[in-house]
């Protein structure tokens, strides 16, 4: 990736270019900034916030004022990478975790032909409304590989498969950070959590074996 500005005509070209795409989540300035320093190309500021930053029992919760407001923080990093954000309703193909209760659970999706069906229409109407990318969420590695050889912009998946265009995840997940949940689909790269505990917990004790 050069140095200029990532656009979203940038990404949708990199699909035909055959470069793989990867995308983290951010919520803040600070995690904005150090994704883009490393050189993600696609920063996202996602409803999962509701979770992981607002302790929400599901996105269900979150709100668009909301959703503005870690946005603008994320903005402030002034990122290279091309910023997008979630609405908090209909964001993408695939599990939508803002139906989460009312589906009853994490289910992926494309498993049956009705399913599978609904996906590649719902996919040729997001290019025909002018989409640069979809992201598709746990949907079946083998319907994620159709959908992404038949449609001309990239697909993003997250617990979809190898054979999207490219790749998404929570970034707290991929550094370790929410240690009380375990997902199939990602396995953390660093045990933060734990590291974090450890450098608190010695510094606790710094202060409080201090000599006055």
């Amino acid at each position: 990736m050069s140095g200029t500005k990532v656009t979203a005509e940038r990404i949708r070209a990199m699909k035909g270019a055959g470069e793989r795409i990867a995308a983290l989540t951010a919520y803040d300035f600070p995690m904005t900034r150090l994704l883009d320093e490393v050189g993600i190309p696609l920063i996202l500021v996602g409803d999962s916030l509701g979770m992981v930053v607002l302790g929400y029992p599901d996105t269900t919760h979150v709100t668009m004022a909301e959703m503005e407001h870690h946005v603008r923080a994320a903005a402030r990093a002034k990122p290279r990478a091309l910023l997008v954000a979630d609405l908090p309703y209909h964001g993408h193909l695939g599990m939508l975790p803002q139906h989460v209760v009312e589906e009853g659970g994490y289910h992926v999706k494309g498993k049956n032909e009705p399913e599978h069906q609904r996906l590649l229409a719902d996919a040729d109407a997001l290019v025909q409304a002018g989409s640069f990318a979809v992201v598709l969420e746990l949907v079946t590695p083998r319907v994620a590989r159709e959908l992404t050889q038949r449609i001309p912009i990239p697909t993003i998946g997250i617990g979809a498969g190898p054979d999207c265009d490219g790749q998404v995840l929570v970034t707290p997940d991929l550094l370790g950070m929410l240690p009380w949940f375990s997902l199939k689909h990602v396995k953390p790269k660093l045990n933060a959590a734990e590291q974090m505990r450890a450098v608190v917990k010695d510094w606790k004790q710094s202060v409080e074996t201090a000599k006055r």
